[in-house]
């Protein structure tokens, strides 16, 4: 089940033309993995402490239009379970 975040734009996240910069876009991806995991109760410490932790395999963005400072996105994130 996909798992959504709701982010504000930054003035600091901007490229050159007043758009959210590409790579920040990913970031935003790693963001909401990490409040997905710190929703259902999985901190830091606990992956620590278990040896295992997330691994990202892919990631997908889709471009609905231009993002800029001040504006609000959801970003969704979900985990499937992968062996071997």
């Amino acid at each position: 089940m996909p798992f959504s975040v709701r982010i504000t734009v930054r003035g600091y996240e901007l490229d050159t033309q007043g758009h959210l910069n590409s790579a920040v876009y990913h970031q935003y991806g790693e963001h909401a993995r990490w409040e997905y995991l710190k929703a259902a109760g999985v901190t830091t410490d606990k992956l620590l402490a278990s040896g295992v932790g997330p691994v990202q395999l892919e990631a997908t963005i889709k471009f609905f239009r231009e993002l800029r400072g001040g504006d609000e996105v959801d970003v969704t994130c979900e985990f499937s379970p992968r062996a071997g």
